[in-house]
């Protein structure tokens, strides 16, 4: 049995070194570069030369609509700016950065699968599988945006919630999902009495729960886009 689980977790990690090796081939190329990323690039670089989250219309000066702008939100664009901070700022470098995270989303995917399938290695080695075959998994993961970030905290929070039951750490993660790319998480907030009151859970005191775990991550939304820019 433990050879056989060696044997699962060789496969996995060889299957992501293979992953990263083969993206490094067509880092900026494939996809290409497109507005969207460009924004958080932007926004990434201007938070750490400027401590600032928006875009610069003029030399010093900013939009003064950073919430409209951040479409891929504070929990991609401030660790790119750390990660700039190390390693410089560019387009390589930030797809270097998302690459990490397209590599974490797919080793939680392997883990999460055994935890929540009471330990099948052939649920999680499928899932993997499944997740690692889809093209569009690439075309978001490898682009500077907030689908793949925000599906990892997504992914958190549904563990936290249907397996250890921790509401409030379940609600901290879907808040992290829904500040990261509303657009896409922001269902998330409708969605949550449904599936407490689904599994028979002391719905309102839950539901109740883990909307307050939300709070944190909309504060420092808060925080980050309204403010006045220097």
């Amino acid at each position: 049995m433990t050879i056989k689980k060696n044997l699962n977790q060789i496969i996995i990690t060889f299957l992501i070194l293979t992953i990263t090796l083969v993206s490094f081939s067509t880092l900026v190329t494939k996809p290409k570069l497109w507005v969207d990323e460009g924004k958080t690039i932007e926004l990434a670089r201007n938070f750490l030369n400027f401590k600032n989250l928006d875009v610069q219309i003029a030399p010093g000066q900013f939009s003064s609509i950073a919430p409209l702008l951040q479409s891929t939100g504070y929990t991609v664009s401030i660790p790119l700016a750390v990660f700039f901070k190390f390693f410089g700022i560019g387009p390589n470098q930030a797809r270097i950065f998302m690459l990490l995270w397209l590599n974490v989303a797919l080793i939680l995917i392997y883990f999460l699968s055994k935890e929540l399938f009471s330990e099948n290695e052939k649920v999680a080695i499928f899932s993997f599988l499944l997740i690692a075959s889809f093209a569009s998994f690439y075309d978001s993961g490898r682009t500077v945006v907030g689908e793949i970030p925000g599906f990892i905290f997504l992914l958190l929070g549904l563990y936290l919630c249907l397996k250890k039951e921790d509401y409030v750490l379940a609600g901290v993660f879907w808040g992290l999902a829904v500040v990261t790319k509303p657009s896409v998480f922001g269902l998330i907030l409708p969605i949550i009495p449904l599936i407490l009151i689904r599994r028979n859970y002391e719905s309102l005191k839950n539901i109740f729960t883990v909307y307050t775990g939300m709070i944190p991550a909309a504060i420092f939304w808060f925080i980050f886009s309204i403010k006045e820019s220097p």
